[in-house]
């Protein structure tokens, strides 16, 4: 798989993706796709023929390099461009991650294995000295979902300007001036069992009420809990509603997001978009009515509050 970073202009609202890409898929495209070609730079790009592309084809694998004739290498140089996108692998809501108000700057990715089944663990950095962790798996419906697991405010709110990976133990960040070491697991940051067992670096042990480093072990003992393939989202945790209070005044507008917080180091778990369902007096809000919206997010926006 290929992950790549898109950011908007900084103009106005801006925000950043993380879009995921099958090899498979950029190959056919390369080999199969029409060439784009300007007839000269005031022209549109367009699809070029096929015959007038040189054989063999360029991008094909041939046995000398140096028989590939001047015509050939020319072509390339001058249609750099396919006319076909490479689409990216779909997602069930969108990107696999998109985030309102931040530019990633790096990307890596990391491999965990819990009980023969396998995740990735996605580390974007951004430009104001955070790291978001991710996790995505593949589901029994050939699905992907992900799960955003936590959110690290770093110790110097600077842009990161490379990241190397030691797998499953640590991430080294390069700064202007100094280069750090951060272990990707973080568990002593998660206070509840569901948090700890949404991260897949992490086990949480029922007798102590901690989170530990995930052990090969602790699959086979009683007492700990770590993510499941069969629920990667539901952990086997004893989960309690939490109840938040705000103050407002008729004509406010508010901004509600479903996500817990967790620990000191901002450590948070986010549900999708489509597992979220919102609610008042227990009937499920119509927002074809006006004064509601939902967020790309699945966040809640209240317009123009007045008394029930």
């Amino acid at each position: 798989m290929f992950y790549a970073i898109f950011t908007t202009s900084l103009n106005g609202f801006y925000g950043s993706a993380v879009c995921l890409f099958s090899l498979t898929d950029i190959n056919y495209v390369f080999d199969q796709s029409p060439f784009k070609g300007q007839i000269s730079s005031s022209h549109a790009w367009l699809p070029v023929e096929e015959s007038e592309v040189p054989s063999p084809r360029p991008g094909q694998c041939v046995e000398n390099t140096q028989m590939i004739s001047d015509t050939a290498l020319h072509f390339i140089k001058s249609h750099s461009l396919m006319h076909h996108a490479v689409p990216s692998i779909s997602i069930l809501d969108g990107p696999l991650i998109y985030k309102q108000g931040v530019i990633f700057t790096r990307i890596l990715v990391d491999k965990v294995v819990i009980n023969e089944e396998l995740y990735y663990a996605v580390f974007t950095a951004s430009d104001d000295g955070k790291i978001q962790k991710t996790v995505h798996w593949l589901n029994d419906k050939g699905f992907i979902e992900r799960n955003v697991i936590a959110i690290y405010k770093l110790h110097r709110q600077e842009p990161i300007r490379a990241m190397q990976l030691l797998p499953q133990q640590f991430l080294y960040i390069a700064y202007d001036t100094e280069v750090a070491q951060f272990d990707v697991a973080q568990c002593s940051l998660y206070t509840t069992c569901y948090a700890c067992a949404n991260d897949p670096y992490c086990s949480w042990k029922s007798e102590k009420n901690q989170c530990y480093k995930k052990h090969d072990s602790h699959s086979l003992k009683n007492g700990w809990v770590q993510m499941s393939f069969r629920n990667p989202r539901q952990p086997a945790c004893a989960r309690k509603p939490h109840r938040l209070t705000k103050l407002l005044y008729p004509g406010d507008t508010i901004h509600l997001n479903c996500q817990n917080q967790h620990g000191h180091g901002g450590a948070l778990n986010q549900p999708r978009k489509s597992d979220i369902i919102w609610l008042h007096d227990n009937h499920s809000i119509d927002f074809s009515i006006r004064g509601y919206l939902i967020t790309i997010d699945g966040g809640l926006v209240v317009l123009n509050v007045c008394p029930f």
